[in-house]
Order: structure tokens, then sequence, then C-alpha cells
């Protein structure tokens, strides 16, 4: 069976899917701690809204515009 091919795509669909929620997540951490040190602790509001962001290119923008803003408000107001 792991000799199959239907099994090797699965698997590899599977390891895509589990590197990209763990670049996801990477990318939160980031997020929130450039933050931190640019605005101070997050409030609640601010880490939920980081932590429900799952898209990849979403979050880089977002960590790209840190020290182009004035808040996190600001930041997340980022379309």
């Amino acid at each position: 069976m792991r000799e199959s091919s239907t099994y090797q795509a699965f698997l590899r669909e599977g390891e895509a899917v589990g590197e990209a929620r763990g670049r996801a997540s990477e990318a939160r951490a980031i997020l929130l701690r450039l933050g931190s040190r640019r605005f101070g602790p997050p409030d609640r509001r601010t880490r939920v809204a980081v932590q429900r962001l799952a898209d990849l290119g979403r979050l880089e923008r977002l960590t790209d515009r840190v020290l182009d803003v004035g808040s996190c408000e600001d930041l997340l107001a980022e379309p």
C-alpha cells in the first residue's frame, strides 16, 4: 500500500498542508513578536485577530508593514 501512487499522492498532499500550516503558524508568531516590540503587548482582540489569520501571503504583507504603521489597528486594517 505504501508504494501505491494514490497513497504517495495523499502523503505528499498531507505533507504540503502540514508545512503550509507550520509556515502560517510561524508567521503569526513573528508578526505578534514584531508587533509587540513596536507597539507593546497586543490586547486580546489583536491577538485573536492575528491568530485567526491563515493566508500566508497576507501574514507576510503584514509583517513587512509593521515598521510602516503607527498602531496594531492600522496594521490589521490592511485589506
